[in-house]
């Protein structure tokens, strides 16, 4: 999962040019967010795309949610560039408008990244050194120009897999098909205290197919089949000693996020429902909600906020369990490990930039000059404080069961990286955690 995230690291300290770009000019002003954006319409007389060598226009042009000789608003110019560039295919998206109200041209210059990655595997488990999984992988974004995504792995070490994934966000145009299918073959260290130092073996295959409702609005339904062996009597619980494990989700998704590195407006809201089991030795249920508001404060600030409940029912076998010190971590208890079969998590962070967003020219590399210019750079602060609980079915939850931490963090907009955060989280009892993370936490 860190595989794409390496590429450039060392030549930011080798910086040639930096020039402040906007992302939305008409008539070479910049456009920012105002009221006057809102009431300001053009007529779209023509869409012209340039730069993507690639990426076939359709993908480009179907993010817009306008066409020509639509009558367009400044806003919906900033709100369509905004979903160009998250997109993930271009280190920089610029809409340039020309004309006047009654007549106007809008051409799209985009900056296409690296998109093939065959780089070799180092990462640390659950964020731990003494987990480390080692080998190659081969990611391979963009396939055929289509904004699909191909990955090879084969890792080795602690938790040792290979796997093959597809996965394309839409096809079939106006049906709005989007599908996710992978193969896997693995050895997972148990997460759970009681289990420390045990592994099970798994095989499997997982296929998602789903449908877009509108532009936003998400519904899926994945297939699952699993066989799970494992030689202690409790991490697997049919007799034979493996569990065959099918299973049926459907997630509900509206996610109108403005950009997804680094949102600044709009929700992401996700509702979860899985069956498991075969009903003959094993069937349980999990279900749950994360909701995700994004509120601007200012043009320039932003408050996060993240509500989350995960929830079961039926006899939960110690893989499928939910845990806080792993995937899911509150800052502050940032390496404690809470276990349950039920977890709650509620996390507010203000947003701030202290250097905008900047472009940077950068040394050009043999063979990938193309890749080593328009690559963004900037910095911002978040201050954070995030609380949750993990349980079991027969505990009553009480408020002694909220860990609760807070802190704040730089934020760093870097090329490929997306976010480079540098947090300090605090539990309220004098203890101070440096943490290092790739990503935002919400």
């Amino acid at each position: 999962m860190l595989v794409r995230k390496i590429y450039l690291a060392f030549y930011l300290l080798s910086v040639l040019s930096a020039i402040g770009r906007g992302q939305v000019y008409y008539n070479e002003e910049i456009v920012v967010e105002s009221k006057n954006a809102e009431a300001t319409r053009l007529f779209l007389d023509q869409i012209e795309i340039i730069g993507n060598a690639k990426t076939k226009a359709e993908i480009i042009v179907r993010e817009l949610l306008f066409a020509e000789k639509d009558s367009v608003s400044l806003a919906q110019m900033m709100a369509a560039q905004k979903r160009v560039q998250s997109l993930r295919l271009f280190t920089q998206v610029r809409f340039d408008i020309i004309g006047e109200k009654h007549f106007a041209v809008l051409i799209i210059s985009v900056y296409e990244q690296w998109y093939i990655f065959p780089i070799p595997i180092f990462y640390r488990n659950e964020r731990n050194w003494k987990k480390l999984s080692y080998g190659g992988s081969l990611l391979y974004y963009n396939f055929l120009g289509r904004n699909i995504l191909l990955n090879f792995t084969a890792a080795f070490g602690y938790n040792p897999e290979y796997k093959m994934a597809y996965f394309n966000p839409w096809f079939f145009g106006k049906y709005k098909l989007f599908t996710n299918f992978k193969i896997f073959k693995s050895k997972v260290g148990s997460l759970s205290l009681a289990f420390t130092g045990l592994e099970d073996q798994r095989t499997g295959m997982d296929w998602l197919i789903g449908k877009r409702f509108g532009h936003f609005t998400y519904v899926g339904l994945t297939l699952n089949y699993m066989e799970i062996k494992a030689s202690r009597a409790g991490l697997v619980l049919s007799p034979s000693g493996i569990d065959k494990l099918p299973s049926l989700s459907l997630l509900l998704q509206f996610d109108n996020a403005d950009l997804k590195d680094y949102p600044h407006r709009g929700w992401n809201l996700s509702f979860l429902g899985k069956r498991a089991g075969n009903n003959l030795w094993l069937h349980y249920y999990l279900y749950g909600y994360d909701f995700r508001r994004y509120q601007p404060l200012t043009t320039q600030t932003t408050l996060a906020v993240r509500c989350a409940g995960f929830f079961s029912s039926g006899k939960i076998p110690v893989y499928d369990r939910f845990y806080f010190g792993y995937e899911e971590r509150i800052r502050g208890h940032f390496y404690d490990i809470v276990e349950g079969e039920n977890l709650l998590f509620n996390g507010v962070e203000f947003r701030f930039p202290l250097l905008k967003i900047r472009y940077l020219d950068l040394p050009a590399l043999p063979g990938l000059e193309s890749y080593s210019h328009h690559l963004k750079f900037g910095l911002s602060v978040g201050i954070f404080v995030e609380t949750g609980a993990a349980w079991f079915q027969n505990h009553q939850l009480t408020a002694q069961d909220f860990i609760t931490g807070f802190g704040a963090g730089l934020h760093f907009h870097v090329p490929y990286f997306e976010v480079l955060r540098f947090d300090c989280g605090s539990n309220g009892q004098g203890e101070i955690q440096a943490i290092v993370e790739l990503g935002i936490p919400f």
